[in-house]
């Protein structure tokens, strides 16, 4: 495999990094899935059994003190990646409190994706990149999707904009004369309309390059709470925000992804791929040979450059003190 795709999906995740965003997502998740207020909306049909259930069970106190419970103990490292998928299940009913919210379903594939860490603190590392990996894709298809989706002309005019600001309840604007007032400037629909397109498309680009992530998070942050100015989406700018820190936060390991597994990592926790057989041997003839017995690549390397070496105390080109003090004997030799 390809070095860089093996350090892409296969470098080991910090212990304890993995552990502080486990505790901060278990807060979040309480946050956003907070059923208090709210009702069952069927995805098809009419859902009369569901509803009935949806109001007895699932969106009862008892089930959000479970929720809860599980959650805590997520968060804090207990029952391990079981733990995890019990928080996903306990979950997935509230999914549906209000409908199918686009914000839920990415926490829900976050949650999916980062129960697949382990949760044992006496290991070094606690898994493969690849978990965080799926994290951070579903971010970057989230904007990219929503900007493709937007990419047409009817859209780009502004028209879109000014028919669902006369439609949409959850429009904080009025578009009907094609205007939007931003502070004292006033921009037309259009302006509006491309220039959300481009930055979804930049935000669906810009965190795969790392030095282009910190302005890619003051972006994003600023188009979002721009958002919330101009339209309601319930939570998914807020779940969007915090989905940043799986590109923010240094996830990899400055260690070896297993103890003992013998791979060196830098300090950047890249792991660096095996030395060739090039770069060994100009390493040996660089420092002295540590060896009792002189290998047989010192003596090949004594016997072929000796001829070299024929100032006194001329250093073996090989670095092997055994070598070396033959190759001196024998030029006393000669000289004699």
């Amino acid at each position: 495999m390809n070095p860089r795709v093996d350090r892409f999906l296969f470098a080991p995740v910090d212990t304890r990094m993995a552990a502080w965003f486990r505790r901060a997502f278990a807060i979040a998740l309480a946050v956003m899935f907070w059923p208090e207020g709210r009702a069952f909306v069927s995805p098809v049909g009419d859902g009369a059994f569901a509803r009935a259930l949806w109001s007895s069970v699932f969106l009862t106190r008892p089930w959000w003190g479970l929720c809860l419970v599980v959650l805590a103990a997520w968060g804090v490292g207990l029952g391990g990646r079981r733990m995890g998928w019990l928080a996903l299940l306990v979950l997935l009913p509230l999914w549906f409190s209000y409908g199918v919210t686009e914000s839920r379903q990415i926490l829900l594939l976050s949650l999916l994706a980062f129960s697949l860490l382990r949760v044992d603190r006496d290991r070094s590392s606690a898994g493969p990149m690849w978990p965080i990996r799926l994290v951070q894709l579903q971010l970057s298809l989230t904007y990219l999707v929503n900007a493709a989706v937007k990419t047409t002309p009817t859209y780009l005019s502004g028209d879109v904009l000014v028919a669902l600001s006369r439609t949409q309840p959850n429009f904080l604007v009025d578009l009907t004369d094609g205007m939007q007032l931003v502070g004292s400037v006033v921009l037309p629909a259009w302006v509006a309309a491309v220039g959300t397109v481009v930055i979804e498309y930049a935000l669906a680009l810009l965190w795969w390059f790392p030095r282009m992530r910190i302005p890619a998070a003051l972006l994003g942050v600023t188009f979002h709470l721009s958002l919330e100015a101009v339209i309601e989406v319930g939570w998914l700018d807020w779940a969007c925000i915090f989905l940043y820190l799986a590109f923010l936060l240094p996830f990899e390991s400055a260690g070896p992804s297993e103890p003992g597994d013998g791979r060196e990592t830098s300090q950047s926790g890249d792991l660096r791929p095996e030395p060739s057989t090039r770069t060994l041997m100009r390493a040996r003839r660089s420092r002295p040979c540590t060896c009792r017995v002189a290998c047989g690549g010192c003596r090949r390397l004594a016997r072929r450059r000796s001829a070299r070496s024929a100032l006194p105390g001329a250093r073996a080109p090989c670095g092997c003190a055994r070598v070396r003090r033959r190759g001196e004997e024998r030029r006393t030799r000669s000289e004699r």
